[in-house]
């Protein structure tokens, strides 16, 4: 599934071709992604046709697309295998597992492609949340996620405050959004903690570096557009993302830690799993 530096780098493309253009058509069955929406590709139709797209905006895992004389936002979540293209001069016939298509003022089309469906467009009334931000109300309830200008002490509190081994407690997207399994254990590593640890014996300074290593991997995921391991991830020009070069332990395990030089290893913890080094990252006592 695509994390934060994903859909960073899926948004970043998205606001740049679209931004201040016009939808002049929407196109497609729409299927499964428009699920969540009363009148299915309708209410697209409804809320999108001569739109001007004013802004495109991101918390977490989930993306908006923002525009002119609009209280509500098209939301973008991408699933599992879900991605956005922007193609010029495309031919009228939707490609394979393109399921909504829009076409803008300039002849640029964004395109959503799909293949596993597990994504979804929905049409959501833009309300404001606890930290005074306006966010789609389909994701009030996740946290800031890293990247955001927020005080520290709003990811590390309710960390303190919960027994759950801190592995877990980074993939609650109520506590802090957009980390996934691959950030979560390179955040982890660099900030030599055991995903075992339960997170109410850290430290306000130790709950403080995991935040802060979090937004360090996420930040120079970002800069080289997110992680690729295969096709099912591309940005909006249709290129991969060049992270997965920099990962220290996730999807490495038995091989070597680039650190210390032990193998790294994996283990199950509450049914997602978790690469880590033994010697870098040691359990208290």
């Amino acid at each position: 599934m695509p994390e934060l530096p994903e859909v960073e780098t899926i948004r970043r493309g998205i606001d740049r071709h679209l931004r201040g253009h016009r939808i002049v058509s929407v196109e497609g069955g729409g299927g499964r992604l428009v699920r969540n929406n009363p009148q299915g590709m309708v209410d697209l139709h409804a809320h999108l046709t001569n739109s001007q797209v004013t802004a495109v905006e991101r918390r977490g895992k989930f993306m908006w697309v923002e525009f002119d004389e609009a209280d509500s936002a098209l939301v973008i979540h991408l699933g599992m295998s879900g991605h956005v293209r922007i193609l010029e001069g495309s031919s009228d016939e939707l490609g394979r597992h393109e399921h909504v298509r829009l076409t803008m003022d300039d002849g640029q089309k964004a395109s959503f492609i799909d293949p596993r469906m597990f994504g979804h467009l929905t049409i959501s009334r833009l309300v404001e949340d606890a930290t005074g931000r306006l966010v789609p109300e389909v994701a009030r309830s996740i946290a800031p996620d890293p990247l955001e200008d927020a005080p520290l002490e709003l990811w590390t509190t309710p960390m303190l405050r919960t027994r759950r081994f801190i592995k877990t407690v980074l993939l609650d997207q109520t506590v802090i959004s957009g980390i996934g399994n691959i950030y979560a254990d390179e955040a982890l590593f660099r900030a030599g903690i055991n995903g075992l640890v339960r997170s109410d014996t850290m430290s306000p300074a130790t709950a403080t570096n995991v935040v802060e290593a979090a937004r360090d991997v996420m930040t120079e995921a970002v800069a080289v557009g997110g992680t690729s391991f295969d096709a099912l991830y591309l940005n909006t020009d249709g290129d991969p993302g060049y992270f997965a070069r920099s990962l220290q332990v996730y999807g490495r395990e038995a091989e070597p830690c680039k650190r210390c030089g032990h193998p790294v290893e994996r283990q199950v913890i509450n049914g997602r799993s978790h690469h880590f080094c033994a010697e870098c990252q040691t359990l208290p006592g």
